[in-house]
């Protein structure tokens, strides 16, 4: 299996959702900090688990919301897109048939030239790990 993660990005989101959910939870130590903090320790571990997952049978696509998983006969090539309700760049898995998986676990740094040049090497990682 090969797989395309921001480590880095990855143990900051649950260090940052994961030390949320404890000082709610210890701090309120009631209900509503529990009704609080669990879901941030959910949201922690989703995006501890964030990437593209790429095998011979499929290509799994683990954002911190949202989990889709394609047969790889469906992928058809990454490309730079746009996605979200307030349309922001990313790069996405385009499929056949279906519409565009936005890759918001790989998430290109940077804004203007430096922004686009970020991006390029993203798709360009994203492309040389589905091997298309």
């Amino acid at each position: 299996m090969r797989v395309l993660r921001r480590q880095a990005d990855n143990i900051v989101q649950l260090l940052s959702f994961g030390l949320m959910a404890v000082v709610v939870i210890g701090v309120r130590r009631d209900l509503l900090g529990l009704l609080i903090g669990a879901p941030a320790a959910v949201v922690a571990v989703r995006a501890f688990r964030n990437g593209l997952y790429v095998d011979d049978q499929a290509v799994t696509v683990r954002n911190t919301f949202r989990t889709v998983r394609l047969p790889r006969s469906e992928v058809e090539r990454a490309d730079l897109g746009r996605a979200g309700t307030a349309p922001m760049p990313v790069v996405v898995v385009k499929r056949r048939g279906g519409e565009p998986v936005p890759l918001w676990c790989l998430q290109p740094r940077g804004r203007g030239r430096k922004g686009q040049e970020a991006a390029v090497r993203v798709l360009a990682d994203v492309q040389k790990t589905l091997a298309l």
